[in-house]
């Protein structure tokens, strides 16, 4: 794999493939486990807002990793600052749903 430069220089260049191409060996050499990668997916899908489709895939993800539904759910507290609460706030239900728990009941 290419130094952080490079890769860093392509993607600033929006060099066609470069997320297919280095994306999954990136987290791997980087040292992110699965466990890590489902979080660092999970708060991206946070940050961006996401279909309920997404969140039950990403949260089905982290729970394949082995993470607890206390860790899933503490990345919306911890995002709240960074992303705003609002957002964190909109995410709530779907991470709920993702869990199999529904917020109404």
């Amino acid at each position: 794999m290419a130094d952080y430069r490079s890769r860093l220089r392509r993607l600033a260049a929006n060099e066609p493939g470069i997320i297919d191409d280095e994306g999954p060996a990136a987290l791997s050499a980087a040292g992110l486990n699965d466990q890590s990668r489902a979080l660092v997916r999970l708060a991206g899908l946070v940050a961006v807002g996401g279909s309920d489709a997404s969140y039950a895939e990403q949260v089905d993800e982290a729970v394949s990793a082995g993470l607890t539904a206390d860790a899933i759910v503490s990345v919306l507290f911890a995002l709240g600052p960074i992303v705003g609460v609002p957002r964190a706030v909109s995410a709530a239900p779907s991470v709920a749903r993702g869990l199999g728990y529904d917020l109404e009941e």
